[in-house]
């Protein structure tokens, strides 16, 4: 990551303690607070990249700018032991005699590279790329495999190419920065790749894209208007291209260490990419960038604040994790993040590397040098062990095919909360278009739209005659989408991702099955790609409607579902409001199909009618309410699966003849 750990004259910062004892300002959720993951003494003074191998140990280099006389070199945690350790001293470069190792990626043969950011002692392209090549866990040699760089920053590898940020070009006139492919067979000890003079950089085969920097004027707005953006002194703030890392989808993001701007790369077909594009301008100074797949994030160090943001890419809204004031990070507050690694499904960890330039929050480096880590999992899964796996117990074709149209499979797994065992039913089709994810109804399983003579003949019909892929979920029964079934679903489309090639999904549900589709979509929008809820409400109003009630069905449908939840809705408020419609109407802009009974008896109408409103000015949804309809009729409602345009309400469908 881009520091002011030395300065182009060769000036080092001064190390010096401070403020013991105070306490800064924070900023975001108290759940969100960092804690205390590793410190290091003096030889780990600068700590700066991170990356994660096959067996999960964590690597972190140390640049050691700050304080030089500490060689630059490279620490390992065990995954098993916890326990950090020196894993290689870098190789000297033969010019400066130092090693300024920055970023770091594993190739899938293991072998780690590291960025060798020269730049801080010469700046004229004596940085190189490194690959420490390993066996059976150890360091065999360091062998240069790119050189004639000018500061190559993040490092990636994906799809048998390394990719690495270039941040400065220093091209007179201009303030550009890039990204850099190098082909696996490319990277030779004997012949390492060099990449053209910047100033042909557009012309590079190697280089992919190109970003310029827009200089902010951090004089004027920090009150001393005679330092100007050009200023010698705010020289790190011309810099460009920092952190780096893919979606799920192979786009790039970036992010600009002298103005914050985040942008994108979109993967094209054809192995290449597009032109960068801007995405947002909302912080000032990006420095590190990781990608975290659970919640379709990409998760930024806001250097210049002191703070964690994140992109969330399903929503397109730049938002907070966290920020505070200027610490030592002693107990585990942030320190000038620099680098972020996600260490598992929901641990951030962050690299401090209080090395701070002019106008930080962080203002001198001091004499703790640590990790600190965030845990981003909600309230609802925070007694969860988590060390259990997702399994897969088997795919079973259905012999029964005059229930289950030919090519159905029963899907067994165990949940990855508890290890309960539950099943789905699979029946494949065009997998260019999205997978019909069928939640059933109260009561009921995975077999309804199968066995339930009505529903089969209106819907498993219409999805066999346009072949998409079905998804029938059975989710720990009438759930009404608890924290564990939320968790087994995201489980259960993550593995059809990787196991049949879904594309997206489309929640489709009638009654119970309506609910739990709007509630997962509201705790889990990235994994949704549109609903179709067929008779639902909110979710407070419909359990508290249920336990009202005359009816034994409706007492319990509350009952169990309280017992699914752990707790009614006055006593783990938390875990329904995450589940309400009402509550997070900002996450639902995905397309929804609402249709509803003007006299249904099971489910309050006036009560839909107030979600229908609170989601009128989405521009995907339609709510459609048949007059007179019962509790069956919003079933009967006919939907484009493409365009979710309502065509009609046909209950005569019903009746015919299944095909």
């Amino acid at each position: 990551m881009i520091k002011r750990v030395i300065l182009v004259a060769g000036l080092f910062l001064v190390v010096t303690l401070v403020h013991a004892g105070e306490k800064p300002w924070t900023k975001g959720e108290e759940k969100y607070r960092p804690k205390i993951f590793k410190q290091f003494g003096d030889l780990l003074n600068t700590p700066d990249g991170l990356a994660i191998d096959k067996a999960g140990n964590v690597f972190l280099s140390a640049v050691n700018g700050v304080d030089s006389s500490y060689p630059g070199h490279i620490w390992k945690m065990d995954r098993q032991t916890g326990k950090w350790s020196v894993f290689v001293p870098c190789k000297p470069h033969p010019k400066t005699r130092g090693a300024f190792p920055m970023g770091l990626a594993f190739d899938p043969d293991g072998n780690l590279y590291y960025a060798d950011a020269q730049y801080f002692a010469d700046p004229d392209y004596q940085s190189r790329i490194m690959r420490v090549v390993i066996k059976d866990g150890e360091p065999q040699r360091i062998e240069t495999v790119v050189e004639h760089v000018k500061l190559p920053n993040a490092l990636r590898w994906r799809d048998g190419s390394l990719y690495f940020t270039e941040s400065f070009f220093n091209v007179p006139g201009k303030y550009l920065s890039g990204i850099y492919k190098i082909p696996a067979a490319d990277l030779k000890p004997e012949k390492p790749v060099r990449p053209l003079n910047k100033e042909l950089a557009d012309q590079d085969p190697y280089c992919i894209g190109i970003c310029e920097t827009r200089l902010i004027d951090r004089g004027t707005a920090n009150g001393k208007p005679d330092i100007k953006p050009t200023d010698a002194s705010l020289h790190i703030y011309t810099a460009g291209c920092d952190g780096m890392d893919f979606d799920r989808e192979g786009n790039i993001y970036t992010g600009s260490f002298g103005d914050g701007r985040l942008w994108l790369l979109k993967a094209r077909h054809d192995g290449r990419y597009e032109k960068p594009e801007l995405l947002n301008d909302g912080i000032t100074c990006c420095d590190g960038v990781c990608y975290d797949p659970e919640r379709n994030w990409i998760i930024m160090t806001a250097a210049e604040e002191n703070a964690i943001r994140y992109w969330d890419i399903t929503q397109k809204k730049l938002g907070l994790v966290w920020a505070n004031g200027d610490t030592d990070g002693a107990d585990g507050l942030l320190d000038q993040p620099c680098e972020v690694l996600m260490l598992d499904k929901d641990r951030v960890l962050v690299v401090n590397i209080d090395a701070p330039s002019p106008f930080m929050v962080n203002k001198q480096a001091d004499a703790f040098h640590n990790l600190s880590v965030i845990n981003l999992k909600s309230p609802e899964t925070a007694g969860t062990p988590g060390v259990r796996p997702f399994n897969i117990v088997s795919r079973t074709p259905m012999t029964d095919t005059v229930v289950y149209p030919e090519g159905t499979l029963k899907i067994t797994y165990q949940s990855a909360v508890d290890g309960q065992t539950d099943w789905a039913l699979y029946r494949p089709g065009d997998n260019t278009k999205h997978t019909i994810v069928y939640l059933h109804g109260s009561f009921s399983g995975a077999d309804q739209i199968f066995t339930r003579q009505d529903v089969r003949r209106f819907w498993l019909s219409k999805i066999i005659r346009e072949n998409y892929p079905l998804l029938s979920i059975n989710m720990r029964g009438t759930s009404y989408m608890s924290p564990a079934a939320t968790m087994d679903l995201t489980d259960l489309l993550n593995d059809c991702r990787k196991q049949y090639g879904s594309k997206g999904f489309i929640l489709l549900g009638g009654s119970g099955g309506a609910s739990s589709a709007m509630a997962y979509a509201c705790v889990a929008p990235e994994q949704v790609s549109g609903v179709i809820a067929m008779g639902m409400c909110d979710i407070f109003a419909r359990l508290d409607f249920a336990r009202k009630s005359n009816l034994p069905t409706l007492q319990r449908l509350a009952k169990t579902a309280f017992d699914a939840y752990g707790g009614t809705l006055e006593e783990i408020p938390e875990l329904y409001r995450a589940r309400s419609v009402l509550a997070n109407v900002d996450k639902l802009n995905m397309p929804i199909v609402l249709t509803m009974g003007e006299k249904d008896a099971l489910i309050p109408v006036i009560e839909t009618r107030k979600v229908a409103q609170a989601l009128k000015d989405k521009p995907g949804f339609r709510y459609y309410e048949i007059p007179g309809g019962n509790h069956d009729s919003a079933v009967w409602v006919d939907v484009d699966l493409e365009t979710f345009q309502v065509t009609g309400y046909f209950p005569e469908r019903r009746l015919a003849a299944f095909k």
